[in-house]
């Protein structure tokens, strides 16, 4: 009977120990596929990340010059700009959730994996930051550029409202109209302070001209 009770016990015993070896079998393999899904996740959202940045790139990349030839393609190249600025912006999202993936899978991988996820998570950052920088760099350029073209816009208004107002003052050439020498005087006088605001215009006109050069970026051609 003694032994039959001691057999019992090592029956009993062997059991737990094969109930808690499968409870830690189990659990070991939780964290196996836990760890496998950070894993998968952390490579999907670091190429997504990739493949925007170098979306982004060639994007930001067609626009090589502020110039515009008109100020209608100044708006609309500082609009179309504006959205890439916007959605480079939006990437700081994924990056930040991308750190926090890599703050959970840290906690299961090897010091060397630690140290390669680190090293990704950092350079992209950096990266980013660089982008980031080069893109609002261009848009304040672009954004000067509208600007510029809106400034030039009002002064050819302004311009022509004073050609028409100095046209619908031009001045009689017929001098036989001048009755007396005060009146022929008036006259001279006039014609003097007409032509000096005609070549004031003329002067602003010769600037404009200068000026749509430069805004088109004609300035340094031949």
């Amino acid at each position: 009977a003694g032994v039959l009770r001691g057999l019992g016990e090592k029956v009993r015993s062997l059991q737990l120990m094969k109930a808690e070896l499968k409870q830690q079998v189990e659990a070991y393999r939780d964290v196996l596929q836990r760890c496998g899904a950070q894993w998968r996740s952390f490579i999907y959202d670091k190429e997504a990340l990739v493949e925007h940045m170098n979306d982004l790139e060639s994007s930001m990349a067609v626009f090589t010059s502020a110039k515009a030839v008109s100020a209608h393609e100044a708006e609309d190249k500082c609009q179309r700009y504006m959205t890439l600025v916007a959605q480079t912006e939006m990437l700081e999202l994924p990056l930040n959730a991308l750190r926090e993936n890599v703050t959970e899978l840290d906690q299961f991988v090897s010091e060397s994996s630690k140290a390669l996820t680190s090293h990704v998570v950092s350079s992209l950052w950096q990266r980013w930051t660089r982008l980031r920088s080069v893109a609002r760099a261009q848009e304040r350029a672009l954004e000067d550029t509208a600007r510029e073209w809106r400034n030039f816009i009002e002064k050819v208004e302004k311009v022509s409202s004073v050609s028409r107002d100095l046209h619908s003052r031009l001045p009689d050439s017929t001098v036989e109209k001048a009755a007396t020498r005060a009146a022929l005087q008036s006259l001279l006088e006039y014609h003097d302070s007409f032509s000096q605001e005609v070549e004031k215009e003329q002067s602003i006109l010769a600037l404009l001209g200068q000026q749509t050069r430069c805004l088109r970026g004609e300035d340094g051609r031949e």
